[in-house]
């Protein structure tokens, strides 16, 4: 028996892979886009990111599918974990797609499809 305890990132890590089994959490998603299961080493490499951050983003709750609380949620997401709302809110939409198209739902792909994450407000030109 080893009286080594491992370190807080290796916890982290072994609870992000974990997520890859529960749709609540966004590394299922992470998991799903990636088609070969839930590598840290090579979802940080497709994202541009440290294996730190990768780790953040799948222990985060999947974003609230209402229009009114996706963005909300995505922005909160990619502020904790430093992935841009834009992957992150890419990753979620083509695991709906993906979702829709194993169900034969044509109508949650259809929205999965053209659901957008607004982008944040910006000052009007001026003329």
């Amino acid at each position: 028996m080893s009286d080594r305890v491992p370190d807080k990132g290796t916890l982290l890590a072994a609870a992000a892979k974990r997520t890859a089994n529960d749709p609540m959490f966004m590394g299922f998603l992470l998991a799903s886009h990636r088609r070969g299961g839930f590598n840290l080493a090579d979802i940080a490499t497709e994202f541009g990111m440290n294996e730190a951050s990768i780790v953040a983003l799948a222990l985060c709750r999947c974003p609230r599918q209402s229009p009114e609380l996706f963005a909300k949620d995505v922005y909160a997401i990619a502020a904790h974990s430093g992935v841009s709302a834009e992957r992150i809110a890419a990753v979620v939409r083509r695991a709906d797609a993906l979702a829709a198209l194993r169900s034969g739902d044509s109508a949650q792909m259809m929205a999965a499809a053209q659901d957008e994450i607004d982008p944040p407000p910006t000052a009007p030109s001026k003329l």
